[in-house]
């Protein structure tokens, strides 16, 4: 945060009467330390629990003083009742005053101390639920709807901050006013008490049945409303496929229907209220015809005062009143246990990958170096002193083979990240252990360092998921890949990850200028490049940038409005589909990658252009470029330009050669070209 946001933030935080410090953000949780996240809101609470307690005290007092108020109105009935003077009068109108503005101050006081820590818890599970999607494997997002995270992280947390802030004070209220108030009515008059002592069992009797169907319709409600978000979602980011197809109506249909149905549960739950509300309503009408018909007659016999029962029923009507609310606070609690097991769901998750967007250790050792590399730190791009985490921008030099040896992969047992493996997952995994379908079967092949490896099969034959377990996205079932002589296993996801790039098939850009979405994987590195000596130069950063654009060939860019510095809009679409691609592919190159991963990343580009690229990627450019580069491609003309092609079927590699070798020797491969010709 700058100083002037947070200069700002600590003048809005200024009170005229009283003044604290602005209350602390926990830290984000530690998963590399063994650190999980907290299943209960104590942990979130700890920093802020002095200020928090203090305000649960001032509620104390306020319920207390509020539920007070009558006994003064006994005395002061009973005191005019035998002197009414004008000196009494304005006395006791005074007294009344002033506890009714020591009563209102108590409520801002309550107010002012809880609502910010609240807030800071709030503000840290949402920090705390960011990161945990950030940090997760992909397997674990594969099984979130985004509808389903997108509430998760806003309105369950929302409802959880409510209870925090209002829920509990309420309910300590409701727990002073009954304990106080039983003790004042008693005192008052015992036989009018004994009315109150069966009431309230009564009443809490009607919560019973409610308790339940409330739980379940809330967790439907909420369940519904993440999927209702999904479809919304999908809707936007497909709006120009249904607009095209002419689906508008459809798509109007099926969201009506999904709301219609929103709509019946959350009215089935409002009349669950409403039921509770009227029953407990002619409970309390009942109880106070029945007090007041026992009080009369006691006043009428001389054996109760009249400010007695007048101080009894200010008293039962507040307490009542406050009793009666314990609905809508059940309700609130319900929502807040549904929110807050939500929540946990996908923070119980497990597995993790602590992943920097800066590059680790070396991922080579052995005597398989990349080609003009002097040394192993010069291929990570890391100081040699080791333990320093700073970065230099010297590149990776060039590439580094990567072996398949006997890979087999099954989306149904997936293995969460080496490093990550818990007693918890092995258990997972055995219940996953039922019939499984591999993608993958027996794979092996080794790519050469600076070779450029296609892929071809048809749809579904496993050539993406291949790509995919070499940053380990995902871990394969069995068998092992091998960067250099090193089992990726053996290694950190950060050193696997700090030597490959993917560029996937579908173009990912961000909001953002043009150098901000290439420069994405050196972030920090062009951050600190003003500040630290031991990282490269702002020159050295925009060389990097101009090289790699250069050889994803994207002229286009000194054509757009700002040149480097436009803004290129959500999800970059105000670009066509082959800028997209483009500009995906100088930010991997930019990262100066060992292995370069390519999913059909050339599908909008016309045949000149690509190939003028992957003759750029294949001899580099000012120490870009010359990775060892595994792609995947449907169109001969693609394919035709990698050194060597590799024809998959149902998971496994049948066919291996050039794309001159394979259209004489391959009947399958030949028939596969034909089609993309065709």
């Amino acid at each position: 945060m700058s100083e002037a946001s947070t200069a700002r933030t600590t003048k809005r935080r200024r009170n005229p009467f009283l003044e604290t410090a602005s209350e602390p953000t926990p830290a984000p949780i530690d998963y590399a330390h063994g650190q999980r996240a907290p299943h209960t809101l104590a942990a979130y609470a700890r920093p802020i629990r002095v200020r928090w307690g203090v305000g649960l005290l001032v509620a104390f007092g306020a319920g207390a003083l509020e539920i007070s108020i009558p006994q003064v109105l006994q005395i002061i009935v009973d005191h005019l009742s035998q002197s009414t003077t004008e000196s009494a009068i304005w006395i006791a109108g005074g007294l009344v005053l002033l506890l009714g503005i020591a009563h209102a101050s108590f409520m801002y006081w309550r107010r002012w101390l809880i609502v910010d820590p609240t807030s800071t818890i709030e503000l840290s599970m949402r920090m705390n639920f960011f990161d945990r999607l950030l940090s997760a494997p992909l397997s674990l997002l594969d099984r979130w709807p985004s509808g389903q995270l997108l509430t998760r992280s806003m309105s369950d947390l929302g409802t959880i901050r409510r209870w925090l802030s209002f829920g509990i004070v309420q309910m300590l209220t409701v727990a002073v006013m009954f304990l106080v108030g039983g003790f004042f009515m008693l005192r008052s008059s015992p036989s009018l008490a004994l009315v109150f002592v069966v009431t309230v069992p009564i009443l809490v009797l009607s919560l019973v049945n409610f308790t339940r169907k409330y739980y379940r319709a809330s967790h439907e409600i909420q369940q519904m409303t993440g999927d209702l978000s999904t479809r919304i979602e999908e809707s936007v980011r497909g709006i120009r496929v249904i607009k095209a197809l002419g689906r508008s109506p459809e798509q109007i249909q099926e969201y009506s229907e999904s709301v219609d149905a929103l709509q019946v549960r959350e009215y089935g739950r409002s009349m669950l209220v409403a039921r509770v509300a009227l029953y407990q309503g002619l409970i309390v009408g009942v109880s106070t015809a029945v007090a007041l018909a026992v009080g009369a007659s006691q006043v009428a016999a001389g054996t109760l005062s009249l400010g007695a029962m007048t101080a009894y029923f200010a008293v039962q009507t507040t307490v009542l009143s406050h009793v009666t609310r314990s609905t809508a606070l059940m309700s609130a609690y319900l929502s807040y246990k549904v929110a807050l097991e939500r929540h946990n769901e996908v923070m119980d998750e497990p597995g993790f990958e602590a992943v920097p967007l800066v590059r680790g250790s070396a991922a080579v050792s052995g005597p398989e170096h990349p080609q003009g590399a002097s040394d192993s730190s010069t291929v990570a791009g890391v100081s040699a002193e080791g333990g320093s985490g700073k970065e230099t921008m010297h590149p990776s030099g060039g590439a580094v083979s990567v072996t398949f040896d006997h890979v087999q992969f099954s989306y149904d047992a997936i293995k969460a990240p080496a490093e990550a493996t818990t007693e918890a997952n092995s258990e997972v995994a055995s219940e996953t252990k039922a019939p499984e379908v591999s993608v993958l079967k027996d794979v092996n092949f080794k790519v050469f360092p600076g070779e450029i490896l296609a892929l071809v099969g048809a749809t579904g034959s496993g050539k993406s998921t291949a790509l995919s377990l070499v940053p380990r996205f995902y871990e394969p079932t069995s068998g092992s890949l091998r960067f250099g002589t090193r089992d990726t296993a053996d290694m950190s996801i950060e050193e696997v990850r700090a030597q490959t790039a993917f560029v996937f098939e579908e173009a990912v850009l961000f909001s953002g200028t043009v150098r901000e979405n290439v420069l994405m994987g050196v972030a920090e590195q062009y951050e600190r490049g003003t500040e630290d000596e031991d990282y490269p130069s702002q020159e050295e950063l925009e060389a990097t940038l101009n090289t790699a654009l250069q050889l994803a060939a994207c002229d286009f860019v000194a054509e757009l409005p700002q040149g480097l510095d436009t803004i290129i809009g959500e999800e970059g679409l105000s670009l066509s589909g082959g800028q997209r691609q483009r500009l995906s592919l100088a930010r991997a190159l930019a990262k100066r990658p060992s292995v370069l991963l390519l999913d059909d990343p050339f599908s909008a580009l016309d045949v000149n252009t690509e190939e003028r690229i992957i003759t750029g990627l294949r001899e580099g450019l000012e120490g870009l470029g010359g990775a060892t580069t595994l792609l995947t491609a449907h169109r001969p003309s693609t394919v035709a330009l990698a050194d060597r092609v590799l024809l998959m079927v149902d998971g496994a590699v049948v066919a291996e050669g050039t794309h001159a070798e394979l259209m004489d020797s391959s009947e399958q491969y030949r028939q596969l070209m034909t089609m993309e010709e065709g």
